[in-house]
């Protein structure tokens, strides 16, 4: 059963890198294109928005959803920050990361290097109805570490 879907995707420039999916996997992988600076700790915390020049059209009842690559994640304590691209948005997908350890080299040699995975999830159309009661559930409203006793 094949249950792959097209990805449309639109180069800003001839040298940005063309998105690549690695081994046989989900996950699709951009490459930085160039960086903005958005906040500097100086004490190697960098918040970074990384242009990948690449434009997306996800498919009508899908969303992506942008992951942060896990060898960043080790090497540098990366986090994307915000990361999700709806079917009708049709701009250049940016990247927000958080880097907890990470110097100005570093950034730069990153870049066209991948930064980001993207995953195209199924995301139905939401219709809301307001009601007066919820259905119950054995779970109810706890939140917040209250499984398996909770973090005290």
């Amino acid at each position: 059963m094949d249950s792959s879907i097209v990805l449309k995707y639109r180069k800003v420039s001839p040298e940005v890198k063309d998105p690549v999916i690695a081994y046989d996997s989900n996950g699709v992988d951009f490459y930085a294109y160039r960086y903005e600076i958005i906040c500097d700790n100086h004490n190697g915390e960098l918040f970074l928005a990384f242009d990948t020049g690449i434009q997306v059209e996800i498919p009508e009842g899908y969303v992506g959803i942008l992951k942060t690559r896990s060898g960043l994640a080790k090497k540098y304590g990366a986090t994307v920050e915000a990361g999700v691209i709806d079917a009708d948005y049709r701009g250049n997908v940016v990247v927000f990361q958080r880097f907890r350890s990470i110097t100005y080299d570093e950034v730069d040699n990153l870049l066209e290097k991948p930064i980001v995975q993207l995953l195209i999830l199924p995301c139905p159309k939401i219709q809301f109805h307001s009601v007066d009661t919820l259905t119950e559930t054995h779970r109810g409203s706890k939140g917040f570490g209250s499984s398996h006793g909770g973090y005290r």
